[in-house]
């Protein structure tokens, strides 16, 4: 009777264990680089680890979707040169669903994070420092994606003409509450930084975020605060930008539906720039009948 017993028990508590949703189970501990995520489920980094290989280019690669990366609060770290010369790349995805990644410190590599592919979508970065990239710090693509509270600083190197600090691609993404900081344009024709970058999308919100470099910098006159390109439907509001050469800068097509900016703060900046926006609120320092200047 009591053996019956102490099994229907097993059996009851295997049960609900299977019943528990995927969100629920232990978390995949991932302890040495490189790495690939095949499954979806949750997965979480344990110690600080050092990578600057160059095969994969990724240390960490994601071929599931609806996968949880918990950096576990440690660091990523690569090499400033190596990244400086192969696109090296801490977390990178392509054609994803559901990717989140969050909770910890990317360094030197030539991308923090890069989920590529605009058939994928409804990812979340959040609470991410990616510091000392060569080239971008993170870099999301698909529709209904989120990038908030992460620190994007000192994103420097040689290995192109350009810099990013946040670049966005998707309908209805949003880019709220992030820092920006440290941006180096290279010398040369040509070159250009980015704060924040957001491209071909549509009802967009980038709000409550800074970009701040020192204006006496060399790379003053190639730096933009935050650009968008071919967007339509989008709001700019409430975001800070300082010791920028433009605090704001839209490359439309006339006749596209207007973007609407709300409550900026332009500081320190040469000029602003804006082209078929809809203007509302109290936007300090401009965006008010500048002249237009191509972010190409």
């Amino acid at each position: 009777m009591k053996i019956h017993l102490a099994v229907r028990s097993f059996l009851v508590l295997l049960a609900l264990l299977l019943a528990l949703p995927a969100s629920a189970a232990v978390p995949r501990a991932i302890s040495r680089l490189p790495y690939k995520i095949t499954k979806p489920g949750r997965y979480v980094v344990t110690k600080p680890m050092v990578y600057t290989s160059i095969t994969p280019l990724a240390a960490i690669t994601i071929e599931a979707d609806n996968v949880s990366l918990d950096l576990g609060g440690w660091t990523m770290e690569s090499s400033h040169s190596v990244s400086n010369g192969s696109e090296t790349t801490a977390v990178f995805a392509s054609g994803r669903q559901n990717i989140k990644i969050f909770n910890g410190t990317i360094r030197s590599f030539f991308r923090a994070i890069f989920l590529e592919g605009t058939a994928g979508g409804n990812h979340l970065v959040e609470d991410i420092l990616a510091d000392d990239c060569t080239f971008l710090g993170i870099q999301v693509k698909g529709d209904s994606s989120i990038v908030q509270n992460c620190r994007v600083t000192n994103v420097d190197g040689s290995f192109t003409t350009e810099r990013y600090g946040i670049h966005v691609t998707g309908t209805s993404a949003q880019v709220i509450n992030n820092l920006v900081s440290g941006l180096i344009t290279p010398a040369g024709t040509g070159s250009r930084s980015y704060g924040i970058y957001v491209e071909n999308s549509e009802s967009v919100l980038v709000a409550g975020n800074r970009v701040m470099n020192k204006p006496t910098t060399a790379s003053l006159d190639n730096m933009r605060a935050i650009t968008l390109r071919s967007c339509s439907y989008s709001v700019i509001a409430g975001n800070f930008a300082s010791g920028c050469r433009i605090g704001l800068s839209s490359v439309q097509s006339p006749g596209s539906p207007a973007t609407t900016i709300n409550n900026n703060i332009f500081r320190d900046n040469t000029w602003a720039t804006s082209s078929y926006f809809e203007l509302s609120g109290d936007n300090a320092e401009g965006p008010h009948n500048f002249p237009t200047v191509s972010a190409n």
